[in-house]
């Protein structure tokens, strides 16, 4: 089955690393991805997604931030296993090359805010949103 055959609701966290043991609060991460990539066959492929994941306490109660290829991107919160949305889904820019892009998410208390090449993408406040925790990266499965 492949993601595109289902509701991406249903797509939770697969690979997850987080940084050192370290606890944050408040804090910034940034880094280069690229979104889309060429296949061996010289197809384009729009959907590497990935997460980058806060707030981690383990495997089942985490926040993260989901940048979905070309479909909406949004933030979770993963709940004794099951994950809730929070705030509302964002489509994302229209990105059709297979170049780096700068992804940076900030929080700051309750509020998430996103960055895609230094222009604010998102910007999400909730109470769900504030727990302290490990922070990192990671993919998606479904």
């Amino acid at each position: 089955m492949k993601k595109t055959d289902v509701d991406q609701e249903t797509w939770n966290p697969a690979a997850l690393a987080v940084f050192n043991d370290a606890v944050y609060q408040d804090f910034e991460i940034s880094l280069k991805a690229k979104m889309n990539y060429t296949t061996p066959s010289g197809a384009f492929f729009p959907h590497n997604d990935f997460i980058m994941a806060f707030g981690y306490e383990d495997p089942d109660n985490f926040s993260y931030y989901a940048f979905y290829g070309n479909d909406e991107s949004g933030a979770f919160k993963v709940v004794d296993g099951p994950r809730i949305r929070i705030g509302e889904a964002k489509p994302m820019p229209d990105i059709s090359d297979t170049l780096y892009h700068s992804y940076k998410i900030i929080r700051s208390g309750s509020t998430v805010t996103v960055y895609i090449d230094d222009v604010e993408y998102h910007n999400i406040t909730d109470d769900q949103l504030n727990a302290g925790g490990k922070a990192g990266f990671g993919s998606l499965s479904v």
